[in-house]
């Protein structure tokens, strides 16, 4: 026995060994370190999908969610991709967003009833208002204005002595949205072909006056045309800008500026006998 325990004695006392046995420790460690490592990012993770492609604006029914197993990796640190079906289920898809068949469903993607803001109004800044104009595909330049994109409106008809005249009224107008006759966003649905109806952007709150001014000048064969222009000619998160003071008068000429209406400090309800 003291032999047996001496001889082992000298067996860890050599230099070799102990180099040996150190680096054999070393390698162990960083093996099951790495493994461990692996582990973590490939293990599986289940995970919801849309088993078909889902429309904006539509609500999230049980039959459109499936489940597929992904490596941890994909969503491991991404706080976008959602992962339980109660985040999802019931919910709506965001106004200007498709989700795609086997596509993962992620947070900007989903929202809830009370979030199904239209994208135009969410959009309005202070002192700004919505307008509307009335526009064809052959007005769109063949349906290719899309929101996002900046233009200027024109202005065309027909001056007093019957001339036809023609300008830039509005610069830096930035389109909110395209939407069809029935109200719909024209871009929202990838597989419905849609007929732009109107365009919608923001104007200050004057320029909007003046425009709608304008479409009723049917007198004068009034037109407001739209015209896309170059990206680098954007002034971005400025407003739109009157550009043609002369046309603005003329509008404003053949109209009536309404006054603003009094304040009925009366609160009795008017009657036959006291309009007669």
């Amino acid at each position: 026995m003291n032999n047996t325990s001496t001889s082992l004695k000298r067996f860890l006392a050599n230099k070799n060994t102990v180099t040996i046995l150190g680096t054999l420790f070393i390698v162990l460690v960083m093996w099951v370190g790495y493994n461990a490592r692996i582990d973590s990012v490939t293990n599986p993770e289940r995970v919801p999908y849309a088993k078909v492609t889902i429309q904006p604006r539509t609500k999230i029914t049980k039959d459109m969610i499936g489940y597929m197993e992904v490596p941890i990796a994909l969503i491991k640190g991404s706080e976008n991709v959602l992962v339980n079906e109660s985040d999802i289920l019931n919910r709506y898809t965001n106004v200007n967003t498709i989700i795609p068949k086997y596509s993962l469903f992620y947070d900007e993607a989903v929202i809830i009833e009370n979030e199904l803001v239209d994208l135009a109004v969410g959009k309005l800044a202070d002192g700004e208002v919505l307008f509307n104009l009335p526009v064809s595909t052959e007005t769109t330049y063949g349906n290719s204005l899309y929101p996002g994109n900046y233009l200027d409106v024109y202005f065309k008809s027909q001056d007093d002595s019957k001339k036809i005249q023609y300008g830039k009224l509005v610069s830096n107008v930035k389109i909110l949205a395209v939407k069809d006759v029935n109200g719909r966003n024209v871009f929202e649905n990838s597989e419905e072909f849609r007929t732009p109806s109107m365009l919608i952007f923001a104007v200050p709150k004057s320029i909007n006056l003046l425009l709608r001014k304008a479409v009723y000048l049917k007198d004068y064969n009034a037109e407001l045309i739209p015209v896309p222009i170059k990206k680098s000619s954007v002034v971005a998160n400025n407003p739109a800008k009157l550009e043609s003071n002369y046309l603005a008068s003329f509008i404003n000429a053949k109209t009536v500026d309404v006054p603003d209406t009094e304040i009925l400090t009366s609160t009795k309800t008017p009657t036959v006998e006291d309009n007669s």
